[in-house]
């Protein structure tokens, strides 16, 4: 996969071009072309398929992760806390109830995609500018009985330095340039 970006980009400078000009078009394009090697294949075998709730609607997979379940996430920030011109849009400030409650309709979209096993994930910290900011919890893991959930708590660790995570991203586009082979 490494080296499919390289020729990309080794053509765009040959013809004058900027390389991070044209990325998103080559994204996209490259998932066009994934799509269409897809198509009349029986099983595709073990794949990671990413998506938005929204898109998952109607949708069947044997594993799913949830993640980032925290608020300001799902429900989004701008349900939480709209802004003053959102006003003028159809519906206004005072929508706000049914916006939490279609924000709890895509979480429970997301929920029910799982057939085998459902991973929710969320952080108790982020980095904000910088610094750890705590999160809270999306609102909508309560829904949940108790006695459905098996809980795993990640303990903090250092943070990486630098060429520690350097190290690691080369050692993982070795390995998907070895798997592109």
């Amino acid at each position: 996969m490494f080296a499919t970006f390289a020729r990309r980009d080794e053509r765009e400078a040959t013809q004058g071009k900027d390389p991070v000009d044209d990325l998103g078009a080559f994204v996209h394009a490259l998932t066009l072309k994934f799509e269409e090697d897809a198509e009349g294949e029986g099983d595709p075998g073990d794949v990671v398929t990413l998506s938005t709730l929204h898109g998952s609607k109607g949708l069947e997979f044997d594993y799913v992760f949830l993640i980032g379940c925290e608020e300001g996430f799902i429900p989004h920030q701008r349900t939480l806390d709209p802004r003053i011109t959102d006003g003028t849009l159809p519906g206004g400030p005072a929508q706000g109830a049914s916006d939490i409650e279609e924000e709890r309709r895509l979480f429970y979209v997301g929920v029910t995609r799982a057939k085998d096993e459902l991973t929710i994930s969320r952080c108790r910290h982020r980095m904000l500018r910088g610094k750890p900011a705590p999160r809270t919890p999306s609102r909508f893991l309560t829904d949940i009985p108790a006695d459905e959930l098996v809980e795993f708590e990640i303990r903090d660790q250092p943070a990486m330095a630098v060429d520690q995570m350097a190290a690691q991203a080369n050692a993982l586009l070795a390995a998907l340039d070895a798997l592109g082979k």
